[in-house]
């Protein structure tokens, strides 16, 4: 690939390091092409650099800055989505790593209203971690508004999952948290943010032991994250009458149908449905002073370095789920030892 130049109000970085996502992977083992998919395109849309040139009209950044980057590359600025600030949802959006070129290379081009500048205590490694981080933000903060007076329930102990799970928190919500057996360190983890209480959901039953907490009220908010059809029906079961469901996690590939009793839960029970899809301007400000007041946990999710040729293996490990987190780094070679933790 020849390298990327800058045009008005692009800004050239040289990345420092690239997180690997679960959709990069649907996009990899995927055999019909996603929507958001456009190749022939370089993936990776969590990373994370120095700014090494701008494009004419880019004022804010300037070279040798340390910089992340929101996925949005282009949006129509037109449409209902747009004019609301929500260009998550425009219908003509193109992001890095999808249908843009991403952050697994030596260099990428943003947008220059997407890139910030990260705080000096943060590595860039944890610095890739903000994208997933906004995505629970938005599900969190944004769509379902969680108060200090809340239970919630978040399912899937992966890197959205223990994000959603430190922002209810911080809201001053009771945050539970379950996973499976071979989720265990990572409920551990959580257990060391101050996440008040988890379930193993294969030795143990969510929904009773939810009950078991609320005293038979049910939480207030449950956020699926992890895709599991098991997890889901969990979720809405657990659910207060009138309780708000938030699906922040996709649908596992080989779940099938999901078959839920509308009448019983939507009717019955008068659930909210919401969908939290991608991220905001807006969470990624509130993501930055989160972590520029050292309230989330970002750098303990990063398990594993990896030079960028060893990116399959690397895929192989988040797909395995024998890391939580595994950063690519252009600049490291085959031979040199990654961090692993």
């Amino acid at each position: 690939m020849p390298e990327p130049k800058p045009l008005f109000n692009q800004v050239k970085i040289k990345v420092k390091a690239a997180s690997i996502c679960s959709s990069d992977m649907s996009y990899w083992l995927s055999e019909s092409v996603s929507y958001r998919l456009n190749p022939p395109v370089i993936l990776g849309h969590e990373g994370s650099g120095v700014v090494v040139e701008v494009g004419e009209g880019v004022h804010h950044v300037k070279p040798g800055d340390r910089v992340i980057a929101e996925t949005t590359i282009e949006t129509c600025l037109e449409c209902d989505a747009c004019m609301n600030g929500q260009f998550n949802n425009c219908t003509r959006r193109k992001g890095l790593g999808s249908s843009a070129n991403g952050f697994f290379a030596e260099y990428v081009v943003a947008l220059d209203r997407s890139v910030h500048k990260i705080p000096d205590h943060l590595s860039f490694e944890a610095a890739a971690l903000l994208e997933p981080m906004t995505c629970a933000i938005h599900g969190v903060m944004e769509k379902a508004d969680v108060r200090p007076y809340h239970t919630v329930l978040v399912s899937g102990p992966g890197p959205i999952g223990l994000f959603a799970a430190q922002a209810a928190k911080i809201c001053g919500a009771t945050v539970i948290l379950s996973g499976t057996t071979r989720g265990l360190p990572r409920l551990k983890l959580a257990e060391s943010f101050g996440i008040d209480h988890t379930i193993n959901s294969n030795t143990e039953d969510v929904t009773e032991v939810v009950n078991q907490i609320t005293k038979g009220r049910g939480v207030d908010v449950a956020f699926e994250c992890s895709g599991a059809q098991s997890a889901i029906y969990a979720c809405m079961e657990s659910l207060k009458f009138g309780g708000t469901y938030v699906w922040l996690g996709g649908m596992s590939s080989n779940n099938g149908e999901l078959c839920i009793e509308y009448n019983k839960l939507f009717g019955g029970k008068e659930l909210k449905l919401i969908g939290a899809r991608s991220t905001t301007p807006a969470a990624w400000n509130m993501a930055l002073r989160l972590v520029e007041q050292k309230k989330m946990h970002v750098q303990e999710l990063v398990t594993h370095t990896l030079p960028l040729e060893e990116w399959e293996k690397g895929f192989g490990m988040v797909m395995n789920r024998e890391a939580i987190k595994v950063i690519l780094n252009p600049e490291l070679t085959i031979g040199e030892k990654g961090v692993q933790k």
